[in-house]
């Protein structure tokens, strides 16, 4: 009597078992059924291949946002003559082929070795199981998610990384509602910097005494009373004026950034 095989559970004839071939056709259909072993799976287009053409089956795949899509497969895929042609999907589920593996996203299928004639040899290349789902994964989805505590997040020092592509985009921080680039801000007083001086106050505790002519009224306002008042103005002017350079190269390091227009 067959029995079961301790994985799979295909059914192995006995060495005297009747219509052997029945129990053996049964599990090569069985086997190809399973969609883990035959999915994206790429073969010769003949068993043994006579023709420079390569068969890709069917399959799902995991996208790079965490999402899966369907590949519908290929039959006759050319493969040009005494070569080693690289199989991929493209990060849109495109099928391609090339002389080595690329280095932007993809899912690997298989290295395929071509003669003059025929295809030699057919190497899979496909990588099985990928966590998916609920946990910590190595990417956030397109649909949102949480950064593992602590994580930095990296960016390039040539071209850059540009967060909102367009001044209609909203963002927002802290809780706060998302909203659209704000502005603009305008002045025209065109001083900038960033240095923000120190400021050291010149209080007037008492009033100014002055001084009587000889007339009635209130006393006239000495030179002295008239310099402290001076000197008091223009250190507010100097720091007034400061804030406002201050102030102009902070917005307008804030407009380089695109934070706002």
């Amino acid at each position: 009597m067959a029995t079961p095989t301790p994985k799979l559970k295909l059914f192995v004839p006995d060495f005297d078992e009747r219509d052997w071939h029945l129990i053996v056709n049964a599990g090569i259909e069985a086997v190809e059924a399973l969609t883990s072993l035959t999915s994206l799976h790429v073969t010769s287009h003949e068993v043994p291949s006579t023709t420079l053409s390569v068969d890709v089956a069917p399959g799902v795949y995991e996208k790079q946002d965490g999402t899966f899509g369907t590949y519908a497969g290929e039959t006759g895929v050319a493969i040009p003559a005494s070569s080693t042609r690289y199989l991929w999907l493209n990060s849109s589920g495109v099928l391609t082929q090339g002389a080595a593996w690329p280095s932007t996203a993809m899912i690997r299928l298989a290295v395929v070795v071509s003669g003059a004639t025929t295809i030699t040899s057919v190497s899979d290349a496909r990588t099985p199981f990928r966590v998916a789902g609920m946990g910590t994964a190595a990417w956030l989805p397109l649909a949102g998610g949480t950064l593992d505590d602590g994580a930095d997040i990296a960016v390039g020092t040539g071209s850059g990384t540009m967060i909102g592509t367009a001044t209609g985009q909203k963002l927002g921080f802290y809780g706060a509602a998302p909203v659209v680039q704000q502005g603009p801000f305008t002045t025209s007083y065109a001083t900038e910097t960033m240095s923000r001086s120190g400021y050291t106050a010149s209080p007037m505790t008492s009033a100014f005494t002055g001084i009587a002519d000889g007339q009635g009224g209130t006393p006239y306002a000495q030179a002295s009373d008239l310099n402290s008042l001076r000197a008091a103005v223009e250190n507010l002017r100097l720091a007034f004026e400061n804030d406002m350079q201050y102030l102009n190269g902070l917005i307008a390091k804030l407009k380089l950034v695109g934070y706002i227009k």
